[in-house]
């Protein structure tokens, strides 16, 4: 399946080129698609906060989770609950959903 290399203007609704930035026919300028952007960004995030989810989470509480032991709970050894921690992780999977809903929203269009 050939992807069209054509779009419509938006203020003369005739089909231009993709790459054009300027409509022939009327002179309007064309604008650029920032959703595939905002998706890079979203998955920058998403990587970027389960990173930092490791990173901050001591070596102790890693090793009681895979162990399965139950005998310290995740306050007393870094002072804070672990579901902050994991809020972070769900807003940026959250974040990262609506990204890949947007781009698939969008060129389901086309």
């Amino acid at each position: 399946m050939a992807t069209s290399q054509l779009t419509t203007c938006k203020t003369c609704s005739k089909e231009v080129a993709k790459q054009a930035s300027i409509c022939p026919y009327c002179g309007a300028k064309l604008r650029k698609s920032v959703w595939g952007k905002v998706l890079i960004l979203l998955g920058v995030f998403l990587v970027m906060s389960v990173i930092y989810l490791f990173l901050a989470l001591p070596i102790d509480i890693k090793s009681t989770i895979s162990n399965g032991s139950s005998s310290t709970t995740t306050e007393s050894i870094i002072g804070i609950k672990l579901p902050s921690y994991s809020l972070i992780v769900v807003i940026a999977l959250a974040l990262a959903l609506f990204g890949l809903s947007i781009y698939f929203y969008k060129h389901n269009r086309e």
